[in-house]
């Protein structure tokens, strides 16, 4: 399995590049994502979800629980939502500043379960941020 650990400067549009990777529009060193099916993992991402959710009065994160997103903590939606992503079968995942606003302990458990994923999941991950918690990555 291959990972990325891409780190971007302040005078990269995040946004751009991200969008570039999941509609299949990399260049260089990044064009084995342009056939493959990405998911983006971030703060952004699950308040759309739960705007969605909230929209259609639907449950679609955590069907087993038969909750809603916006009613976990903020570590349990990002479990919530990770669980969602890996459901997806993406062939990668954008993690945009994973453990921001996390606790400790959900940190750990949000790096453990991020780990996981990429032994049996994915074949791509993509850390847009730096974050000591993340102990899987290479490039």
């Amino acid at each position: 399995m291959q990972h990325w650990d891409i780190l971007l400067s302040n005078q990269v549009n995040k946004k751009a590049f991200i969008d570039a990777l999941l509609e299949g529009k990399a260049k260089g060193d990044l064009v084995a994502f342009n056939n493959q099916k990405g998911i983006l993992f971030s703060d952004i991402a699950i308040e759309k979800f739960i705007e969605k959710e909230f929209q259609y009065d639907s449950v679609e994160a955590s069907t087993t629980s038969n909750r809603q997103l916006r009613t976990f903590s903020s570590g349990e939606r990002k479990k919530e939502f990770l669980r969602y992503c890996i459901n997806q079968k993406p062939d990668f995942i954008i993690f945009d500043n994973p453990f921001d606003h996390l606790d400790q302990a959900s940190r750990v458990v949000l790096a453990e379960s991020a780990a996981e994923i990429n032994r049996f999941y994915c074949d791509y991950s993509v850390i847009e941020s730096y974050c000591r918690y993340i102990r899987f990555c290479s490039k």
